[in-house]
């Protein structure tokens, strides 16, 4: 593990402890306290407690944040093994520290080794607030974190947005956290669950229905025609000529009758069976208003 000596340290003591002029008591009692810490830091880094070292530093800079406090403290996490806390102190002092602060070149080559080993997260939140990564509130948009599962988590207008990220050691990714506004997409068209399979549209009942009804007109006046010509025969059964004729009316009007039977036969088995009535709502429409002996506009024919 990379290790960076304790030598060579900036004194810290003259920004945290000195008394500026017309500062107030309290904040130089906070100034005070955060000397304190950062000398027991000091004194546990010799000790080899870099733990106990490293929560001194932080202390002293939260009562008196100087960038001096914060690399102080990333080398004392960094000799205790928490090379996560370590890196992103260390990034929070470059983002501190003056440009010519004597640590500064110490402190990016430190930061470049962890590079090595970490994974780096930068979040952008796009308006989110409370943003967290593994429940812990960010510092910086950007921190590392060691290799592995992370969640990203936060709130938009009151709505919560999660993000889970896998990391690899060396990776730079850049999360981006915001409220996913899903499409809904159309609906498929409908189905037809009963949906006909029937062949015959309903104009083919209209057709054998007027032909049914035109066999049977031609049918009744060939049954009185065969009458007549049968009293005709009555009246003269000795002429072969008007017995001819009866017969072929007979038969004339057998054919007439066995044809239109067929035909209503025919239509009424289609009409059942047969005919898609879903079709065409102009032919329902024109059986509706079908009379015999009228002329219908729909399709032409007289009865």
């Amino acid at each position: 593990m990379t290790s960076v000596a304790l030598a060579g340290v900036l004194s810290p003591r003259p920004a945290l402890a000195q008394r500026a002029a017309g500062e107030s008591s309290s904040d130089a009692g906070k100034k005070k306290s955060a000397k304190g810490a950062y000398e027991e830091g000091e004194r546990a880094f010799g000790k080899g407690d870099f733990r106990r070292s490293a929560e001194s530093f932080e202390q002293a800079y939260k009562l008196s944040p100087h960038h001096s406090a914060l690399w102080a403290a990333a080398r004392a996490w960094l000799r205790a093994g928490e090379d996560v806390r370590a890196a992103n102190l260390l990034e929070r002092y470059l983002g501190e520290a003056p440009a010519d602060a004597p640590d500064r070149d110490r402190a990016t080559g430190a930061i470049r080794e962890l590079d090595k080993r970490l994974g780096r997260l930068e979040v952008v939140t796009n308006d989110v607030v409370g943003v967290k990564v593994d429940g812990a509130s960010l510092s910086t948009p950007r921190l590392w974190v060691v290799p592995g599962e992370h969640v990203a988590t936060g709130e938009v207008d009151g709505k919560p947005v999660r993000k889970v990220i896998t990391v690899a050691a060396g990776d730079h990714i850049s999360v981006s956290l915001e409220v996913v506004t899903r499409e809904t997409p159309p609906p498929p068209p409908p189905i037809a669950t009963n949906a006909s399979k029937k062949p015959l549209p309903p104009w083919v009942v209209v057709v054998g229905g007027t032909l049914a009804a035109i066999g049977t007109g031609a049918t009744i006046y060939s049954y009185t025609d065969t009458l007549d010509k049968k009293d005709a025969f009555e009246a003269d059964r000795t002429s072969r000529t008007k017995l001819d004729n009866a017969h072929s009316a007979e038969d004339r009007t057998n054919i007439l009758l066995v044809s239109t039977v067929g035909v209503a036969a025919v239509s009424v088995l289609a009409a059942a069976f047969l005919v898609d009535w879903t079709s065409d709502d102009k032919v329902k429409a024109a059986l509706l208003r079908f009379k015999p002996g009228t002329r219908t506009a729909d399709f032409g024919f007289s009865f």
